[in-house]
């Protein structure tokens, strides 16, 4: 996994780079309005644009920064979001992991430590489309032992500005 000659999916960041200070404040300005320009966040920072802009376009292509527009899903009509945990075979994991990977409604998916060892993160019009996809997509996937659902009722914080580490 992470080698994309393979024909599946790379990890988010498998060939992430190791950023300094001043690319952490470029990603800090990026978090709080992607769409700034480069010329007003070299302004902030007081380093060329030019840097700016080379720096941004070394993270992006190295896939350890992705810009992206964030929207409430339940304006567009997903009113259940779902946290479903997996319990998958070790033999199964990579091809349940490129499967599911390639389904529409799946927001996010991580190997995990734990009860489950696949986290995957989905959004549905309904409880009856989340049964659905539990039953006709997920269950029948080759390898799954265990499946656990979370259901989201109510969202207190939604915000993908990570702390200064």
């Amino acid at each position: 996994m992470g080698d994309s000659d393979s024909g599946k999916r790379p990890d988010i960041g498998s060939s992430a780079i190791q950023f300094d200070d001043l690319d952490r404040k470029i990603v800090h300005e990026l978090q709080i309005d992607g769409r700034r320009s480069f010329r007003d966040i070299g302004r902030h920072l007081e380093i060329p644009e030019a840097t700016i802009r080379s720096r941004v376009k070394r993270m992006r292509e190295s896939r350890s920064l992705r810009i992206l527009g964030f929207v409430d899903p339940r304006v567009l009509g997903a009113d259940l979001l779902a946290t479903i945990l997996l319990k998958v075979r070790p033999d199964a994991q990579e091809d349940t992991i490129s499967e599911i990977c390639s389904w529409p409604e799946v927001m996010y998916v991580s190997t995990c430590l734990g009860r489950a060892n696949l986290q995957v993160q989905v959004i549905c019009e309904s409880t009856h489309s989340l049964q659905g996809l539990i039953a006709g997509k997920i269950s029948p996937l080759d390898g799954i032992i265990e499946i656990e659902v979370l259901t989201e009722t109510r969202v207190h914080k939604a915000e993908y500005i990570y702390p200064e580490l």
